[in-house]
């Protein structure tokens, strides 16, 4: 095949496979196939590895801000809010981008969820007692979107954790 064609047969699988035209499997297959294997590695751009950096310290913050601070309730509500809309934002960015980045903001959109629910939860005055079980219905939702995405990690998390809050419940 002429050099010329091939290149424009590459470009168009991966545009294929950025907009999700074909499932990524069968992209690499082609991609192997018209490139003969030879595989090029995948830049990370500048952008994604600055938002992973603002991304990672959200959990450790949002900890200190709900536990560690005499912050107004509503106050701590509204960060974590702020928190939680850019992680999912950058969940949304990184969906097609590689998998641990975007694993990584998923996770965290979780985790910035179940701190939320926990602090409404106190914010409504619910008793302590119903504490796990919103717990439990977080961890719940996390072994759905598991299955949903199809994320093996974030099943066994939802799993484990759901084992761990019922013995909880129970002892």
């Amino acid at each position: 095949m002429p050099n010329e064609r091939s290149k424009i047969i590459i470009r168009e699988i991966h545009y294929w496979k950025e907009h999700n035209l074909l499932p990524e499997v069968y992209c690499d297959f082609l991609l192997a196939l018209y490139t003969q294997g030879e595989r090029k590695v995948q830049k990370i751009s500048p952008l994604l590895i600055f938002n992973t950096i603002l991304l990672l310290p959200l959990i450790p913050i949002s900890l200190v801000v709900i536990y560690h601070t005499e912050i107004h309730p509503i106050l701590q509500i509204g960060i974590l809010t702020l928190f939680l809309t850019f992680s999912i934002w950058s969940y949304k960015n990184f969906k097609n981008q590689q998998y641990f980045f975007s694993y990584l903001a998923l996770v965290i959109v979780l985790i910035l969820i179940l701190l939320l629910s926990l602090c409404l939860a106190k914010l409504a005055t619910i008793p302590a007692l119903f504490f796990p079980f919103i717990i439990l219905m977080n961890f719940i939702s996390w072994l759905i979107i598991g299955y949903k995405r199809k994320h093996k990690l974030l099943k066994i998390k939802g799993i484990l954790a759901l084992i761990f809050t019922s013995f909880y419940i129970i002892l």
